[in-house]
């Protein structure tokens, strides 16, 4: 999540003391202008409103803080955007005696009195809590399909690719569904390694796919890719990823497709201790936490989009349950037949 982005400003803005301080802030209470991350977020109020117009109630639902943040919005008026901006640049200015700017800073205050009273209010987290819930089970679901796919591959490569695409794309999530089973389709083909493209994808064994919506960023999708590491074994993951993503740009969307290779910042997810892609063995426990961290925010309840007409589309997926034999050659690793047939039978119950 941008740390300038709509999305962020509002779970700073569940910060009960800060959003006090800011309150104090724009009432003229506080002589000075202290600075902390609600405060340095509001400077870009004007553009998270700009932001926000763009969107298309009447096609989609949005995730619940940006929908409360869109009615309240809607509720008041800043037909000045300078007196808006000097506003949320300089809240403290109680010794400015300007009429307009004095009416817009009261503005403000009262629309965000209204949205900070909407986050805390009983029915908003009543319905934050429902889908949190469904969410876990798609947390719970993902982890049983990873732990199989671990069972049956010792040491699986993963890979993570973020699909996207460029800021002047209008893609609706109907083309985005295009574009992911164009993708999905090429999976599927055989080839061998050595034969690009579509030997980018030999041996893959299973995928988690999930589908988002940043107000600034637009449609997007996380993608964890797991390879068979016996078969895919002297392969960079780092260029394996760059190329899956180059795959995505130029093969699938082409010039408005876009991809981040999360692979290729790996070292720096190792050295803050939250390495959980690229080869991984399954007794590796650090690793297999950190896969399943991701996995959790891969079900993260925000950056919510689903279409009005499509109320039951699934926003996290994944791949085909693989077969898992009776008795698995080589050396074992796990006690395996009656744990993997419970766990089969629910993922078959849940999926």
């Amino acid at each position: 999540m941008p740390q300038d982005s709509l999305e962020h400003f509002l779970t700073r803005f569940t910060d009960t003391d800060e959003y006090n301080t800011l309150q104090q802030l724009l009432r003229g209470e506080l002589t000075a202008s202290p600075h902390f991350p609600l405060r340095q977020l509001l400077v870009h109020f004007p553009s998270y409103i700009t932001s926000i117009k763009k969107l298309n109630p009447l096609k989609y639902r949005y995730s619940l803080e940006v929908e409360a943040f869109a009615d309240c919005v809607a509720a008041y008026s800043f037909p000045d955007v300078y007196l808006l901006e000097t506003v949320c640049k300089y809240p403290a200015v109680a010794h400015i005696y300007c009429a307009e700017l004095e009416h817009t800073r009261m503005h403000l205050s009262h629309c965000l009195h209204d949205l900070h009273q909407r986050l805390q209010s009983a029915t908003f987290k009543h319905k934050a809590s429902q889908q949190q819930s469904r969410m876990n089970r798609n947390y719970r679901t993902m982890c049983h399909y990873v732990d199989t796919l671990f069972t049956l591959h010792a040491r699986p490569v993963v890979v993570r690719v973020d699909f996207s695409y460029i800021s002047t794309a209008q893609i609706e999530i109907e083309q985005l569904e295009q574009h992911l089973e164009r993708f999905y389709e090429s999976t599927l083909a055989v080839y061998p390694v050595h034969q690009h493209p579509l030997g980018l994808f030999s041996h893959l064994k299973g995928r988690i796919l999930k589908i988002e919506y940043g107000v600034e960023k637009g449609l997007h999708v996380h993608a964890l890719l797991f390879f068979d590491g016996s078969k895919r074994k002297g392969s960079s993951d780092v260029h394996l990823a760059q190329s899956i993503g180059e795959y995505w740009r130029d093969k699938i969307v082409g010039a408005e497709g876009h991809y981040w290779n999360c692979n290729d910042k790996k070292y720096h997810y190792e050295r803050l201790g939250r390495l959980g892609i690229g080869e991984i063995h399954a007794l590796e426990q650090d690793k297999m936490n950190n896969l399943k961290n991701i996995v959790r925010y891969f079900c993260k309840r925000k950056q919510y989009i689903k279409p009005i007409s499509k109320p039951k589309m699934r926003l996290v997926r994944a791949g085909d349950l693989p077969d898992i034999p009776l008795v698995k050659k080589g050396a074992p690793r796990k006690e395996l037949p009656n744990i993997i047939s419970k766990r089969i039978k629910k993922l078959e119950g849940l999926m």
